[in-house]
C-alpha cells in the first residue's frame, strides 16, 4: 500500500524538520512510519544577492498538482515577524500588558503599548504569510496544516553569542538582547495571529510541541545554532507530532 505523502514546504523553519527526516532515513527508521514525509525549505535570493538553496516556487506547484487527496501540505511559512520586531532592544524602550498573563517588569520608562493596538499589528505583519499559504493550497486536493514556528530561547548570552548576520548589523556595535519574557510575550500575540489566520484560511493550525516547550520557551536541547531557529531534536518532535495528529486523527502534542 502506498503510503500518506506529506509535503512540509516552507521557510528556514523547515530545515530543521528536513534534517531529522534526513536522520530517519540514513538509520532506515523512515520506512516504520506510515507516512512518507517530505520537507525542504522555498528558496529564495537573499538582499546581498546571495541565493538560498531550496525548492522553487514553480517546482512546488507542479508537486502539489499531483498530489492525491489524502496528502496533506503542511505550510512552515514566516514566524520571524516576532524575532524581527523584538529579539533586540529598541531604542525606544516599549512594553505591553496582557491581562491574563504575569509578566516580568520591565523598564519604568517604556511606552506602554495596548495589546489590542500589538494585536493588531500582528494580524498585519502575518498577512503575507497568509497570502503565501493561500497561494499554496490553490489546487492540492489534499488538508492544509500550517506550523507554528517554534518558541523564543530564553538564554540571552547564547542569542548574543549566536545571532545571525541579520540581527548583529541591526545591533549595529551593540548588541542588545531584549528581555526573555517580551520574546515570549511577542511570540505568544503572534502564535495567536496566526491561530486566526489559519481558522479564517479554513487551515488546521498545528502548535508547537509540549515537549519542546518550557514555562513557553523553547527548550534547551532544541535550540539550532543561531538566535532563532531549532534543530533537529526539535524537528523529529514535530514529524512525532504530525504521526499521532494524522495516524489518530487527533491533535496530541
Amino acid at each position: 500500500m502506498q503510503r500518506r505523502k506529506v509535503f512540509i514546504l516552507g521557510d528556514s523553519h523547515t530545515t530543521a524538520i528536513a534534517e531529522a527526516i534526513k536522520r530517519r532515513q540514513e538509520t532506515g527508521k523512515d520506512i516504520d512510519s506510515p507516512l512518507d514525509f517530505y520537507a525542504s525549505r522555498f528558496s529564495k535570493q537573499k538582499a546581498n544577492g546571495a541565493v538560498v538553496p531550496g525548492l522553487s516556487l514553480q517546482d512546488a506547484e507542479a508537486l502539489l498538482s499531483k498530489a492525491r487527496k489524502t496528502d496533506v501540505l503542511v505550510c512552515v511559512l514566516g514566524g520571524n515577524q516576532y524575532n524581527t520586531l523584538g529579539l533586540l532592544e529598541h531604542a525606544e524602550p516599549f512594553d505591553l500588558i496582557e491581562p491574563e498573563t504575569k509578566a516580568e517588569p520591565q523598564a519604568t520608562n517604556a511606552r506602554i503599548i495596548p495589546l489590542a493596538q500589538m494585536n493588531a499589528a500582528f494580524t498585519a505583519f502575518v498577512e503575507s504569510v497568509r497570502r503565501a499559504v493561500a497561494h499554496h493550497m490553490t489546487g492540492f486536493k489534499g488538508e492544509t496544516f500550517y506550523l507554528n514556528p517554534p518558541p523564543p530561547k530564553r538564554d540571552n548570552a547564547y542569542i548574543k553569542k549566536n545571532a545571525e548576520g541579520y540581527f548583529r548589523s541591526e545591533g549595529k556595535v551593540r548588541l542588545n538582547v531584549s528581555p526573555p519574557d517580551m520574546r515570549r510575550r511577542l511570540w505568544s500575540i503572534q502564535s495567536r495571529a496566526l491561530s486566526r489566520m489559519c481558522e479564517d484560511l479554513g487551515v488546521r493550525f498545528v502548535d508547537s510541541p509540549v515537549a519542546a516547550k518550557d514555562n513557553g520557551f523553547l527548550k534547551l536541547d532544541c535550540y539550532g545554532a543561531d538566535a532563532t531557529h531549532a534543530n533537529a531534536h526539535y524537528g523529529e518532535l514535530i514529524l512525532l507530532q504530525l504521526e499521532r495528529l494524522l495516524i489518530d486523527s487527533k491533535v496530541s502534542s
